[in-house]
């Protein structure tokens, strides 16, 4: 019986540390993409047609990024309305 418990949590941890990465992943992969671009566009300022394409990808990696966050907590995303109410000046961090 103990050996059963113990074979069983070796695999909840397991399964768990699976999640996590899979998780991990998931989410950064965006986040990288997101980076990369923003980068870019910091170079090449003066080229319309790539800011454009930066922008675009930006803002489909964020969408992306947004819904995998919204599965992950497996809620909707809040109402516009509740968001106007409770809209808070955001943190710079540079």
């Amino acid at each position: 019986m103990a050996e059963a418990s113990r074979t069983r949590s070796v695999e909840q941890v397991e399964n768990n540390s699976d999640f996590l990465a899979i998780v991990s992943h998931e989410l950064r992969a965006p986040i990288t993409v997101i980076l990369g671009w923003v980068e870019l566009l910091g170079r090449e300022l003066g080229h319309q047609e790539t800011i454009a394409r930066a922008l675009e990808v930006i803002k489909r990696n964020a969408q992306a990024q947004e819904q995998l966050i919204d599965e992950l907590l497996g809620r909707p995303r809040p109402r516009a309305d509740y968001c106007a109410a409770h809209r808070r000046t955001p943190r710079r961090y540079d």
